[in-house]
């Protein structure tokens, strides 16, 4: 009610509701989290593995099917075929799905292995969810002077160097060489998330900012359910380690940055 009474509507046409398209997306995103689960155990039922391809594969192709022959789709053509729309999403996918995998598979090895309790272990990782309100602050502000690109960048590159800090970690190290690469992490993730979200709503027009904004949002969700499934599994594995897992997360920010770079105008308009 609140939402109703304060917020504005946003302009231009109202859109028709895609239900059978967003039925398909949640099928793509739940049979392949389903799948990169059950790759992670020993004993995976193979028939929840097929069925979990199926319901990806099904998904997915009718996603394609009603998005190319609809007069209105979901995803607007010209909209997805900017750069800057695409690699904001990318880099919002990427900065999900190293971070939460990440603190899924560190909340398991420092219960698991340095032997902390729950709540020692979440108090453990205060220095890393702690840096959000800083760095987000720092973040919006040197993007107002030098544009959305640098901070991407620089936010990436800082989040993988935490991480690979992180990937080194080892049972029995003292928990104080953990806390730099979580504060890296933490600082980084944070520090470009508004940029981020900044050069994909900006590039699109006013009526499609609400568009815009689910879409970086969804693609955030779907990189922080993938992150913590598939890097929860590589834990899982037999001879699995955190150190594969985490430095697939420092991977994934690599990636997101290197893209960034490519895709993203030195200076954004």
């Amino acid at each position: 009610m609140l939402v109703v009474r304060t917020v504005p509507p946003v302009p231009g046409a109202p859109r028709r509701l895609h239900v059978g398209t967003q039925v398909a997306i949640v099928a793509v995103v739940g049979g392949l989290s389903s799948v990169a689960i059950q790759a992670g155990s020993e004993h995976a039922d193979r028939l929840v593995v097929g069925v979990s391809a199926v319901v990806f594969v099904v998904g997915a192709l009718a996603v394609l099917t009603t998005q190319v022959r609809a007069r209105e789709p979901l995803l607007p053509r010209a909209v997805l075929a900017k750069p800057q729309f695409a690699a904001g999403n990318i880099v919002g996918f990427a900065l999900n799905f190293g971070f939460y995998g990440q603190l899924f598979v560190m909340s398991l090895f420092l219960q698991r292995q340095l032997g902390f309790s729950p709540l020692t272990a979440g108090l453990a990782l205060l220095p890393e969810t702690a840096m959000g309100v800083l760095a987000s602050t720092m973040g919006g502000r040197v993007m107002a002077r030098h544009g959305a690109r640098p901070v991407v960048i620089s936010g990436l590159a800082v989040g993988a160097l935490g991480l690979a800090g992180l990937s080194l970690a080892r049972v029995g190290m003292p928990y104080w060489q953990l806390v730099l690469p979580l504060v890296l992490i933490g600082f980084g993730t944070a520090f470009c998330m508004p940029a981020a979200t900044t050069v994909t709503i900006d590039t699109v027009p006013a009526d499609q900012t609400g568009f815009a904004a689910a879409a970086f949002n969804t693609s955030r969700q779907i990189g922080g359910a993938l992150g913590v499934a598939a890097l929860g599994s590589i834990v899982s594995l037999k001879g699995g380690s955190i150190n594969l897992a985490v430095a697939c997360g420092c991977a994934a920010f690599l990636l997101g940055a290197a893209l960034a770079a490519r895709m993203l105008p030195s200076r954004q308009k």
